[in-house]
């Protein structure tokens, strides 16, 4: 059931992006992009991405979380670029992108103050993971820790025909984490802080500064990227220590 839901998301995803790419995308390039001289243009909103997150180098995540089950979505907000020549171009931008980690169904995200090993305390700035018992749950409908993320890629563009591949480095400045829970408690009481707007915390502490390195490839504006962040999330005696490796769609590159 889970994996026909995935690939229904990815098969609306690719419909939807590829009408862009193919139809506005191509109308919009002109609209949303100056050329400030010969060499030099600026864009706003140039390129959007959505992919799946993978957890690597930690072992206390083994087997509590899942490739299909963290996502990322992102997009550019403005971008400078220069062009050495027509079909290439280097550029420097400025892109907003949010991540989700979610555990499975057995385990909880709680926040933990300074000091405590107790879960769900207020003002927590440590991340833990309990046993979905532990942590006084019943039933795990969604247990998910997030992360905003402001960065500064850095990227080469090569277009051939409709097609471009692109690689480039983000120096990136990460927002403090929140935790977000939905289920029920041992009571059976149903426990909805993600659509109430309540949030256990969000003010687990994450690196500040990190990076990742990217590739992309893509034909008529629609493509497959990977990203790869070698830095932790979160900050060392503040939660488990992983970094992260992304693959998904994006849009716009090359239009």
């Amino acid at each position: 059931m889970k994996m026909k839901k995935i690939f229904t998301i990815l098969i609306a995803l690719c419909t939807l992006t590829g009408a862009y790419a193919q139809g506005f995308g191509h109308r919009a390039a002109g609209i949303n992009e100056m050329e400030i001289g010969d060499r030099i243009d600026f864009e706003v909103l140039s390129y959007l991405h959505f992919g799946f997150n993978g957890i690597v180098k930690n072992d206390d995540l083994s087997g509590k979380t899942s490739f299909f089950n963290s996502q990322q979505f992102g997009f550019n907000m403005v971008e400078l670029a220069f062009r050495p020549y027509e079909s290439g171009k280097i550029s420097l931008g400025a892109d907003v992108e949010w991540n989700w980690f979610h555990l499975n169904k057995d385990y909880v995200w709680v926040p933990l103050s300074e000091g405590s090993s107790s879960p769900f305390t207020s003002g927590g700035t440590r991340l833990g993971i309990f046993p979905k018992e532990l942590a006084g749950v019943r039933e795990v409908k969604r247990s998910i820790f997030s992360v905003c993320t402001f960065g500064f890629p850095i990227n080469f563009t090569q277009r051939f025909g409709k097609g471009a591949f692109q690689l480039g480095v983000t120096p990136e400045l990460n927002l403090n984490g929140y935790v977000q829970f939905k289920g029920t408690n041992l009571m059976g009481e149903s426990i909805d802080e993600m659509r109430s707007g309540a949030r256990y915390t969000k003010n687990i502490n994450t690196n500040n500064f990190s990076f990742n390195v990217h590739a992309a490839i893509s034909y008529g504006g629609l493509g497959l990227y990977f990203k790869y962040r070698p830095l932790n999330v979160v900050k060392e005696n503040y939660g488990p220590q992983f970094n992260t490796f992304t693959v998904g769609l994006v849009l716009g590159i090359g239009v």
